[in-house]
């Protein structure tokens, strides 16, 4: 449930077992990027086009007003912290200067836009330095020329603390997106963590996480305000970041189901909102082996043009708490020049833990390899969760062309 917005929330959690990394902190100064095109997003409209006939523009064009007097572009910004703001716009001018200005917050800064010798070269204008209050604000770039504005391509602002906008009350974003599923395995009476794993296409700051509820038997000595420890290390979530929380727990003795309520609270323009979700859990002991082995075959080319297509992703699912010091050696008549493998997952190391899909990559030489079906064994050597030294061999199919 989501309080104060109908914003979406699914999430991922990943019983995983070891040591916690501890948060940090980060400068709240920040560079927004809007982009025309993407009506709401900050970028509520144009008079006149999105096109993109003249090549050079990021993302899908450019917004091309008509020429008239007049005639401009419309965002909407939210700025957190009252006090000065850089505002700098991409663009591409084919004919002489267009004079402009930006009204904001009852300002109307002029500026103008210099030729970039031709539609096809794109330029960045001069920084245009804004005071604003903190606030939301609607922000109108208009050409003041009888031709109107270049084509715009984006336009960037920076300051202590800016976000995107609703335009006209339409935008709803997606705060928080967790990824599914709710529910995890542990294994009866023992220690570990939960991996809250966090993204949201706006920012969202002061975001903690707090255990309201669980069953008996289940006792959580973590968060204080959450570990937002990947990888901005603070209590933000930023558009195209990948955050998370970790959470201490102890399991019960017994087998069973269980449950825990967590509430996550965070702030968005400068309004607060909770997420309150009830994870489950099912209390198992595993027996048997440690990791499925998730590759049985695979391609390769004998194209030395083709590097890239001359490794292989072997793939592995933990089922056992902790599997460590994971080493992956080759036999077979393939020429493995990197027998060693490299555990390239989650946490890029030698580790398995419950849930966790991992690779190993092992390359080879394209110079030796001959055409045909040929049969690699692959042995992995580690340590079960109770320091057990183990080894595990399987037989992968693999098909040269």
């Amino acid at each position: 449930m989501l309080k104060k917005s109908s914003a979406l929330l699914c999430f991922s959690v990943l019983a995983l077992f070891g040591s916690m990394a501890s948060a940090g902190a980060q400068s709240s100064a920040s560079v927004l990027l809007i982009e025309e095109g993407t009506t709401g997003a900050g970028f509520c409209g144009v008079d006149g086009w999105i096109h993109n006939n003249h090549p050079g523009f990021t993302a899908d064009g450019f917004a091309n007003t008509q020429n008239t007097l007049g005639n401009g572009v419309d965002y909407a910004i939210y700025v957190d912290t009252a006090g000065t703001y850089d505002f700098e716009f991409g663009y591409a001018l084919g004919g002489a200067a267009r004079p402009a200005e930006i009204q904001v917050a009852g300002v109307a800064q002029p500026l103008v836009f210099a030729g970039t010798g031709g539609w096809r070269n794109y330029a960045v204008s001069d920084v245009q330095r804004i005071e604003l209050p903190a606030g939301i604000h609607t922000l109108r770039l208009e050409g003041t020329g009888k031709e109107a504005l270049p084509n715009l391509d984006w336009m960037t602002i920076a300051g202590a603390a800016v976000d995107v906008a609703p335009c006209n009350g339409d935008f709803t974003p997606t705060m928080l997106q967790l990824f599914s599923p709710t529910s995890v395995d542990w294994v009866a009476g023992s220690t570990g963590w939960l991996n809250l794993t966090m993204t949201s296409d706006v920012s969202v700051r002061n975001v903690s996480v707090t255990v309201i509820d669980a069953s008996e038997g289940v006792s959580f000595s973590y968060p204080s305000n959450g570990d937002h420890s990947a990888p901005s290390q603070d209590s933000t979530v930023s558009p195209s970041e990948i955050d998370y929380s970790s959470i201490n727990f102890t399991t019960p003795s017994a087998a069973g189901a269980a449950t825990a309520t967590i509430q996550i609270d965070f702030e968005w323009l400068g309004a607060q909102y909770s997420v309150v979700e009830t994870l489950e859990f099912s209390n198992v002991n595993y027996e048997g082996d440690d990791f499925a082995i998730l590759t049985d075959a695979a391609e390769l080319t004998s194209s030395s043009d083709a590097p890239e297509q001359n490794w292989l992703e072997l793939s592995y699912l933990g089922i056992s708490p902790v599997n460590s010091n994971l080493e992956v050696s080759v036999a077979g008549d393939l020429e493995a020049y990197h027998p060693q493998g490299a555990f390239t997952g989650l946490h890029a190391d030698g580790h398995l833990h419950v849930g966790e899909r991992d690779v190993a990559r092992v390359w080879f030489d394209p110079t030796t390899l001959d055409s045909g079906s040929h049969t690699m064994t692959v042995t992995i050597d580690y340590i079960d969760v109770n320091g057990v030294a183990k080894n595990v061999s399987h037989d992968v199919t693999v098909v040269v062309d």
